[in-house]
């Protein structure tokens, strides 16, 4: 089965989380609980809410997608192995087919290398393709098959360029990259009759708000043979996939709450992709309104019912925005903050706060030189941040 939960509240989605959980035992009490995740700040927090709901919490076990697809194709009997494809290898050979562009399709990229630096602005192109060829494979699968063909799709140079650099890397490698793969396993799971006993019983997807079609799929997919609950927080009970865009806004007059429409894309798509693509044995939800005490609440309230409502703002922090000229100082004032909120609220623990950044990596330095007197922890950080032995063997 393929179970939707939705929510505007964390909250509610950890209940529902936990009700399952507690209303439906595992068959066999020595397997595992799968867990699927985006982020190590996610694994985190789940594991210390779960360790608060049920006294004692063992015996689970979290995967990131990549990992969590070479986990379920071992458990189908099924020796596919991307590794060749990863970001980090492809990266070097990328470096080296740059050394010999020798086509004339390859000039705009002989352009960007040339002149002083030639090393260094190989090495940052080379890791800009990996990234960017990384994402094709999960992304535009389609388009990888086209190309291997020498078929274009948008016949521009750029598309020209880039399909014979993925023609140079396949005749070293092969055609079996991570989303031909993931497409074989998706056949078999839709052409099987019953994979149940070599799978997990139940798979919790928790924390992930958007997602290739392709992984959709694969969910999917994998739902025809144990049971699949996608947790998904969503900040509007309505369905708001079909808004305007910020561009469109300008130019009519809309009741649509603008925050949905210009910072929402990405969620926009997803919804519509969920509509489009999936099919959902049971589609619980709990959405509620928030009591509203402050501005946030207002506009979480707002958000939540795509309404946008004249009104005179209260005077309270519950939003601030502070402009700081480094990572630093941005630090700094956010300590700062801190202090004064477990000054002011004597019930707030240091393990209720969570700071958010697009990349936290960016600060790491700057929170551990402020931070030193204040117990903390740096999630999503890399291996080499982690671990400063293998920093400097790596070094």
């Amino acid at each position: 089965m393929f179970i939707l939960h939705s929510s505007n509240k964390t909250e509610n989605l950890f209940l529902h989380l936990t009700t399952v959980i507690n209303s439906a035992k595992l068959f066999n009490p020595l397997d595992k609980e799968i867990f699927l995740i985006q982020s190590q700040g996610m694994e985190r927090w789940l594991s210390q809410q779960l360790a608060d709901q049920f006294t004692v919490w063992g015996n689970y076990e979290f995967f990131f997608p990549g990992k969590f697809f070479s986990h379920i194709a071992n458990k189908v009997d099924q020796k596919l192995n991307a590794d060749i494809f990863d970001r980090e290898l492809m990266l070097w050979r990328f470096e080296q087919l740059l050394r010999h562009l020798d086509d004339d399709c390859f000039s705009s990229l002989q352009h960007y290398i040339q002149g002083e630096n030639q090393a260094l602005k190989r090495f940052q192109l080379a890791q800009q393709l990996a990234q960017i060829f990384d994402q094709y494979q999960m992304m535009r699968p389609d388009m990888l098959a086209l190309w291997q063909q020498n078929q274009y799709l948008y016949q521009t140079d750029s598309e020209r360029w880039q399909c014979a650099l993925w023609n140079k890397i396949t005749e070293q490698l092969g055609h079996n990259h991570r989303g031909l793969l993931w497409q074989q396993l998706i056949k078999q799971f839709k052409q099987s009759a019953d994979l149940s006993k070599q799978l997990p019983e139940r798979i919790f997807v928790f924390g992930l708000n958007t997602m290739p079609p392709l992984f959709l799929d694969y969910l999917q997919g994998l739902s025809l043979h144990c049971d699949v609950h996608l947790f998904l927080l969503n900040p509007s009970q309505v369905y708001w996939a079909d808004l305007a865009s910020k561009k469109q806004l300008e130019q009519q007059s809309s009741a649509d709450h603008p925050l949905l429409a210009a910072l929402g894309q990405q969620g926009r798509e997803f919804q519509q992709m969920l509509f489009d693509q999936a099919s959902f044995t049971f589609e619980p939800e709990s959405f509620e309104p928030i009591e509203v005490t402050n501005n946030l609440q207002q506009l979480q309230n707002d958000i939540l019912n795509n309404q946008l409502e004249t009104r005179r703002l209260l005077k309270d922090h519950s939003i601030s925005i502070h402009s700081c000229h480094s990572r630093m100082r941005e630090v700094e004032v956010l300590k700062n903050q801190l202090l004064l909120s477990l000054e002011q609220d004597s019930l707030l623990e240091l393990r209720e706060i969570v700071v958010m950044a697009p990349d936290i990596q960016l600060y790491a330095p700057f929170i551990s030189a402020v931070f030193s007197d204040i117990q903390h922890a740096i999630a999503d950080k890399s291996l080499r941040l982690s671990n400063t032995l293998l920093d400097a063997f790596i070094r």
